[in-house]
């Protein structure tokens, strides 16, 4: 007899995924990617250059690119930290609201706790008397 899959672990996992639509919406990989191969010539550039002011001349490119491609990373990193902070935020409010709704269905409490307010409920009703 084959075992019931584990639903529960499949619905957390399912729910981990809700922000990846809003960080492909700030993908800059192709942008990225350009800035990396345009450092990468130029770093061949500088290496195979035989003039100190071509070389010059590329060593000043190539810092621009790179204070370019560590902007751009900064700015993605800015973006992700702020949409991975609002899920969090979103997170915890529906984590207490849930936490609320449960307890007023008593649903929260554990069983001794359960059997002491029955038992309280029991001896504060008055038997009554013919």
């Amino acid at each position: 007899m084959l075992s019931l899959p584990n639903l529960e672990t499949k619905f957390v996992a399912a729910n981990t995924l809700i922000g990846i639509q809003k960080l492909a919406a700030i993908d800059d990989r192709p942008r990225c990617s350009l800035i990396r191969k345009r450092i990468a010539r130029s770093s061949r550039k500088i290496f195979y250059s035989s003039e100190p002011t071509t070389e010059n001349t590329v060593e000043r490119k190539d810092k621009s690119l790179r204070i370019k491609l560590s902007e751009l990373i900064q700015k993605k990193h800015d973006q992700v930290e702020q949409i991975i902070q609002k899920n969090i935020e979103d997170l915890e409010t529906h984590l207490e609201k849930n936490k609320k709704e449960l307890s007023s269905k008593g649903m929260l409490e554990g069983p001794r706790k359960k059997l002491e307010k029955a038992n309280e409920e029991c001896s504060n009703r008055s038997i009554p008397t013919k």
